[in-house]
Parts: C-alpha cells; sequence; structure tokens
C-alpha cells in the first residue's frame, strides 16, 4: 500500500501530509487532479454496477473469447 500511495502521490493525484508527532501519522487527500479524476470515474463505475449482471452474464462469442485469451476460440 505504501508504494501505491508513493506512486499516487508521484503522479498529482493524492497530496501528502507527514504529521511530526509520535507515533508518526500521515494523512492523504485528493489532489485537485485527483478529484478530476474521480469525477471522471464515478459515473463509470456506476454504469458499471448498473449493468454488472448483464455484462456478467453476456454469452461468449468468438471475438469476445478473443479478446480475453488473446487468441480465436477453438
Amino acid at each position: 500500500m505504501h508504494q501505491t500511495l508513493r506512486t499516487l502521490e508521484g503522479d498529482g493525484f493524492l497530496l501528502r501530509d507527514a504529521q511530526p508527532i509520535i507515533p508518526p501519522r500521515v494523512d492523504y487527500s485528493l489532489s485537485s487532479r485527483g478529484r478530476e479524476l474521480a469525477a471522471v470515474l464515478l459515473p463509470l463505475v456506476g454504469w458499471i454496477a448498473e449493468h454488472a449482471s448483464e455484462i456478467v452474464n453476456a454469452p461468449v462469442t468468438p471475438a469476445s473469447a478473443e479478446a480475453v485469451n488473446g487468441r480465436p476460440a477453438s
């Protein structure tokens, strides 16, 4: 988790606030870039949740099998 948080911070999605206390405490929050990304992703996540059963229960076609496996269905 530490590396993921550092990567997100380095990419500009999180702000890190290290508190100089014992025991050490670090607070993270979304940066403006992180809030902008969340605003785009949340509607997509909502759409996926709304259509999850259709997606999961969709029949496997040769094209979908190839997309998943990287090779044509046999």
